[in-house]
Parts: structure tokens; C-alpha cells; sequence
């Protein structure tokens, strides 16, 4: 059922959540905001607005299964309004992003991952001893081009792997502007998107 995959993905996306608000508060305690915090605020925002509006969707298409009166339902419905009413509640997490940048310091991020080639054909190149290497003068230029990369997918990839790369490029995404990247969340990330079959159309 796609509500219940839609709320074991929530379950882990939450697990990152706090992670990134622990460095967002560190961050603030310290006054030293920069373009990492206001980032990491952002995509919390995007994600919410997503899961927001997917178990909505979910809940409300997949009627087959709705018990109403039974115990068991119940729990599930229960878990529907508290997860909506909590991702509603996150995604002014993007507006508390706009305001912070009226605090953000010079300071800059060292986190780096080497890319080469284009869009459609990018290639993260793998160091020694698990260290990934990246060839961006700096996390701002990476992180536009796997934005840009995102959004040429459906140019370059079949329908049915644009979702995976999404993941891939997301979960780069999100380790690189950590403070401490898993550079084995990191490995598998880029080996799994090497291993996509891109295409250049002509």
C-alpha cells in the first residue's frame, strides 16, 4: 500500500530531520548561520510539504482498507492526523529559512564532493580509503549542479529510473552539507548512481 510505504519513508526522512535541526540549533547557538543551515532548513520545508500532501493523497484513494470502529483503524487513522498535522507544522520550516539569512556569517563550509563532466553525464569520482573526492571550488556550485541534474532526469534517464536517481542525488545532496558526512552513505549513493544507464539524446 502506498500510505504505509508513504509513512515508513516518513519515519526515516524524520530521523534526518533531526539530525539537521541539531545542527541548525548548534549553528544558532553559536552565531554562526551560514548557507548550510538555511539549506538543510529548506529542504526540511520541501520534504514536509510533500509528505504533507502524500498522506493525503494516500490515506484518502486507498479506501479498501478503511475499518471505521475497528481498534486496529483507529491507530491508523490516528496516525494519518498527527502525521499532517506535523508536516503542516514543518513546512514554515522554509519561511524560518528566509528569515535566517538575515543572521547568516562568512563563514565558509570545507564539506566537498568532486564532480565531473555535465548534467547528463556526471561522474563522482571515489578516492582512497572511502574518501570521496570533488572537483567544485565549493558546496554552493555542487549543490547547483545536482540541482540541475535533478531536474534534467527525465531528459536523459527511462521513466522508470528517474525516481531511483532522484533518491541517489538526494541522498548525496543531503550528506555533503552535513558537518560530518557518512562517507559510506556517500559511497553507495554515487556507486548506485554510476551504475544508472544515462542517455544523451541527440
Amino acid at each position: 500500500m502506498e500510505f504505509s510505504t508513504t509513512i515508513n519513508e516518513s519515519i526515516f526522512c524524520l530521523v534526518t530531520f533531526l539530525s539537521d535541526f541539531q545542527i541548525v540549533e548548534t549553528a544558532f547557538e553559536k552565531n554562526l548561520i551560514s548557507e548550510r543551515e538555511i539549506k538543510l532548513l529548506r529542504k526540511i520545508g520541501k520534504n514536509s510539504v510533500q509528505f504533507n500532501h502524500s498522506y493525503g493523497k494516500y490515506f484518502n484513494e486507498e479506501y479498501e482498507w478503511r475499518d471505521y470502529g475497528n481498534p486496529e483503524f483507529e491507530i491508523v487513522e490516528s496516525i494519518y492526523q498527527q502525521g499532517r498535522d506535523f508536516f503542516v507544522t514543518l513546512q514554515d520550516a522554509s519561511n524560518a529559512a528566509g528569515r535566517l539569512e538575515d543572521y547568516m556569517s562568512n563563514n565558509s563550509i570545507s564539506n566537498k564532493v568532486n564532480i565531473f563532466g555535465n548534467s547528463y553525464n556526471t561522474n563522482i569520482q571515489q578516492g582512497h580509503n572511502n574518501n570521496m573526492s570533488v572537483s567544485t571550488n565549493d558546496m554552493s556550485e555542487l549543490l547547483s549542479k545536482l540541482d540541475l541534474l535533478m531536474e534534467d532526469l527525465n531528459d536523459f534517464l527511462p521513466e522508470k529510473e528517474v525516481d531511483e536517481a532522484q533518491e541517489y542525488i538526494e541522498t548525496i545532496k543531503d550528506e555533503v552539507i552535513k558537518e560530518k558526512p557518512k562517507k559510506t552513505m556517500l559511497k553507495f549513493a554515487v556507486d548506485s548512481l554510476k551504475k544508472i544507464k544515462w542517455v544523451q539524446n541527440s
